[in-house]
Protein backbone atom coordinates (compact mmCIF):
# COMPACT_ATOMS: atom_id res chain seq x y z
CA UNK A 1 0.00 0.00 0.00
CA UNK A 2 1.34 3.44 -0.90
CA UNK A 3 0.69 6.60 1.04
CA UNK A 4 1.17 10.05 -0.36
CA UNK A 5 2.05 12.68 2.22
CA UNK A 6 2.25 16.36 1.56
CA UNK A 7 3.87 18.74 3.97
CA UNK A 8 3.80 22.49 3.76
CA UNK A 9 7.02 23.74 5.29
CA UNK A 10 8.05 27.35 5.22
CA UNK A 11 11.79 27.87 5.40
CA UNK A 12 12.87 30.04 8.29
CA UNK A 13 14.82 33.10 7.20
CA UNK A 14 17.26 34.57 9.70
CA UNK A 15 18.84 38.00 9.31
CA UNK A 16 21.76 39.49 11.23
CA UNK A 17 20.61 43.06 10.45
CA UNK A 18 16.93 43.95 10.25
CA UNK A 19 15.82 45.36 6.88
CA UNK A 20 15.31 49.10 6.58
CA UNK A 21 11.83 50.46 7.26
CA UNK A 22 10.40 53.05 4.89
CA UNK A 23 7.78 55.29 6.45
CA UNK A 24 4.59 56.34 4.74
CA UNK A 25 1.56 58.27 5.88
CA UNK A 26 -1.37 56.36 7.31
CA UNK A 27 -4.42 56.89 5.08
CA UNK A 28 -7.70 58.02 6.58
CA UNK A 29 -9.64 55.33 8.47
CA UNK A 30 -12.37 53.97 6.16
CA UNK A 31 -14.82 53.24 9.01
CA UNK A 32 -15.04 52.78 12.78
CA UNK A 33 -14.82 49.00 12.29
CA UNK A 34 -11.41 49.18 10.61
CA UNK A 35 -8.24 48.47 12.60
CA UNK A 36 -4.76 49.64 11.57
CA UNK A 37 -2.38 46.79 10.75
CA UNK A 38 1.12 48.21 11.13
CA UNK A 39 4.17 47.33 9.06
CA UNK A 40 4.52 43.64 8.28
CA UNK A 41 7.37 41.78 6.60
CA UNK A 42 7.30 38.98 4.03
CA UNK A 43 10.14 36.66 2.98
CA UNK A 44 12.03 37.91 -0.07
CA UNK A 45 14.89 35.61 -1.04
CA UNK A 46 17.29 35.46 1.91
CA UNK A 47 15.86 38.56 3.61
CA UNK A 48 12.50 40.25 4.17
CA UNK A 49 10.50 42.88 2.28
CA UNK A 50 8.30 45.43 4.04
CA UNK A 51 4.70 45.16 2.86
CA UNK A 52 3.62 48.29 4.72
CA UNK A 53 0.56 48.90 6.83
CA UNK A 54 -3.12 48.89 5.94
CA UNK A 55 -6.63 49.11 7.37
CA UNK A 56 -8.57 45.87 7.88
CA UNK A 57 -11.84 44.74 9.44
CA UNK A 58 -11.42 42.03 12.11
CA UNK A 59 -12.62 38.62 10.85
CA UNK A 60 -14.75 38.12 13.98
CA UNK A 61 -16.34 40.51 16.45
CA UNK A 62 -14.07 41.03 19.45
CA UNK A 63 -10.85 40.12 17.60
CA UNK A 64 -7.82 42.31 18.15
CA UNK A 65 -4.73 42.62 16.01
CA UNK A 66 -1.55 41.28 17.64
CA UNK A 67 1.34 43.02 15.94
CA UNK A 68 4.19 41.05 14.44
CA UNK A 69 7.67 41.19 15.98
CA UNK A 70 11.25 40.15 15.48
CA UNK A 71 12.39 37.08 17.42
CA UNK A 72 16.03 36.27 18.10
CA UNK A 73 17.24 32.76 17.30
CA UNK A 74 20.59 32.51 19.05
CA UNK A 75 23.55 33.06 16.74
CA UNK A 76 21.42 32.52 13.63
CA UNK A 77 20.01 36.06 13.83
CA UNK A 78 16.41 37.21 13.92
CA UNK A 79 13.28 36.04 12.15
CA UNK A 80 10.00 37.88 11.62
CA UNK A 81 6.95 36.48 13.43
CA UNK A 82 3.92 37.79 11.56
CA UNK A 83 1.01 39.53 13.25
CA UNK A 84 -2.32 37.79 13.68
CA UNK A 85 -5.89 38.23 14.84
CA UNK A 86 -6.84 36.93 18.27
CA UNK A 87 -9.21 37.44 21.18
Amino acid sequence: MLFSLSFSVQAQIFVKVRPTVTFSERPMRPSQQHVWIGDEWTPNGDTYRNVGGHWAIPPHQGNRWRAGHWRRHGRDGEAWVGGRWGR
